[in-house]
């Protein structure tokens, strides 16, 4: 018996005629292996000591005597004592570090015995397996009418994700994450910035199960997921490079998922179809991956996710190969879709433009540490540090070293009023360069204001890119519409007016 994520069972319904098998040959000495056969295949589900374990057919959610059930492959056929009652409940879910599944014995009363692996201690009473009595619903996984049980429609809310001080070390000496917390709330879009090598990518690895931390713990829903398989995560990645397999059409990558969890021909035909006119990519299924383009390939690499009905997508860059027209357009219907479906998302980006339109909130990342977790407008206006202040932006914040003159600051040849009289005496100046005023006056001249020379001038037809040298500093400028500044020409730079940054010189933290 090959062992199944128990997922693979849980996120189905038992229907009439499902075999329930019993103890088969253990991994361990001493130890029995209990387990669920849907249609012909049987699933391990968890495994126990000294268990008595029901073994029948499905009937309405309870189980009546076996029988004469066939031998399967690879197991002792079954070992199990035959049900002493035969409209005797099963027992379904109870937490554990890899998942686990009970069934009912004698211990009526507390619940249940388990079958699980690598649970100790009391257990608390489990629930019970969401049975279905209308043969219309059977194996799919949307909910059954009237009934609460563990499966869903699209648009059930998302699920709390959190971070608790996790640790990631690939060399002793240099961790790619150094206490990452976070806390995502169920139905949020947060959206992961930073440099390459700040631990983005590998922050969604430690979610997605594909990576386990060497220190801290990772929460979905409240729950550790240490020891935790992916497939039982309920969580669903987007990759970069797509991921799709070759030989499939598109129809048979979205079905695979749905295949892996047994679910019928007809309801995987239906799910695909409802993903695909989500997606515009029904005239596409009948493709391969060659037959695409790359934003075709994306929407399918999202479909793929979507059919799973995860509470948490996360999508680790999915627009880095994509041109720049397209990226607009995959951008909007990815924020579309996934508040859409009310999950919870993670979205990792280099591009301050994703991050500021997608995201409720952004957490920027620098070497292993989050440096700042807020909605996009106050990341934007009130940068926590030096780093966000400059990361976050196009094109990015005008840095400038300052002294305190008396109650003059100085900033090269840009002089103005201390903002504050508590300043230290060095600080750093931070102005955005659309807050950066370019005149051709000589004789212009006021606090903030300074001569300069014409570095590059960039054209972008909304807009013009400027950058000027005053003094020993580039200042950049952004100006509407096009402008007839050209290289080497004398301006005037003022910053009169404009909201000035203020961080520590030393630590580059905001002052104020």
């Amino acid at each position: 018996m090959v062992p199944v994520s128990t997922s693979t069972l849980l996120d189905q319904r038992l229907c009439e005629g499902d075999h329930l098998i019993g103890a088969v040959a253990g991994e361990d000495p001493g130890h029995d292996h209990v387990g669920i056969a849907l249609g012909d295949a049987p699933l391990l589900v968890g495994k126990g000591q000294g268990l008595r374990l029901l073994v029948g057919v499905v009937v309405f959610g309870h189980a009546k005597p076996a029988g004469d059930l066939p031998e399967r492959g690879g197991d002792r056929g079954l070992q199990g004592p035959e049900p002493e009652d035969p409209g005797e409940p099963l027992v379904a879910h109870v937490p554990g570090p890899e998942g686990s599944v009970g069934v009912r014995s004698e211990d009526r009363a507390g619940g249940g015995v388990l079958a699980a692996q690598g649970v100790k201690g009391a257990l608390e009473p489990a629930e019970e397996f969401g049975m279905s009595e209308d043969r219309e619903h059977c194996g799919k996984v949307g909910p059954v009418p009237g009934e609460k049980g563990r499966g869903r429609g699209m648009s059930e809310r998302g699920a709390e994700v959190t971070l608790d001080q996790v640790v990631r070390r690939f060399e002793a000496k240099h961790p790619v994450l150094r206490g990452v917390s976070l806390r995502v709330a169920p139905g949020e879009f947060l959206v992961l910035v930073g440099p390459s090598g700040c631990g983005k990518s590998t922050t969604l690895r430690m979610i997605a199960g594909l990576d386990e931390p060497d220190e801290g713990r990772v929460l979905v829903d409240g729950k550790a997921m240490a020891g935790v398989a992916p497939q039982d995560r309920d969580v669903a990645m987007v990759f970069q490079g797509y991921a799709l397999y070759p030989h499939m059409t598109a129809r048979e990558i979205l079905e695979f998922p749905l295949k892996m969890r047994r679910i019928a021909s007809a309801e995987r035909a239906r799910v695909v179809d409802e993903v695909a006119s989500l997606l515009s990519i029904g005239k596409l299924l009948d493709r391969r991956p060659d037959q695409l383009s790359g934003g075709e390939r994306q929407r399918v690499a999202m479909g793929r996710a979507m059919v799973r009905r995860p509470r948490v997508f996360l999508f680790d860059e999915p627009l880095a190969n994509l041109d720049a027209a397209l990226r607009s357009d995959i951008r909007l219907e990815i924020g579309s879709l996934v508040r859409r479906l009310g999950a919870t998302a993670l979205y990792v980006t280099h591009d301050h433009t994703e991050a500021m339109t997608l995201a409720d909130r952004i957490a920027v990342l620098d070497q292993g540490k989050v440096l700042q977790v807020a909605s996009p407008r106050e990341i934007y206006e009130r940068p926590a540090t030096r780093f966000v202040a400059t990361f976050v932006g196009s094109p990015r914040m005008n840095l400038l070293p300052c002294r305190r003159e008396g109650n003059q600051l100085r900033c090269g040849p840009l002089v103005g009023p201390v903002p504050s009289p508590s300043l230290p005496d060095a600080i750093d100046v931070g102005i955005r360069p659309e807050h950066v005023q370019v005149v051709d006056d000589p004789g212009a001249d006021g606090p903030w204001t300074a001569r300069g020379e014409v570095l590059a001038a960039e054209p972008l037809g909304a807009e013009t890119h400027l950058t000027v040298l005053v003094g020993e500093e580039r200042i950049r400028a952004r100006l509407p519409g096009f402008v007839a500044y050209q290289p080497r020409e004398q301006v005037t730079v003022t910053l009169a007016g404009a909201p000035l940054h203020l961080f520590d010189h030393t630590t580059g933290a905001r002052l104020g």
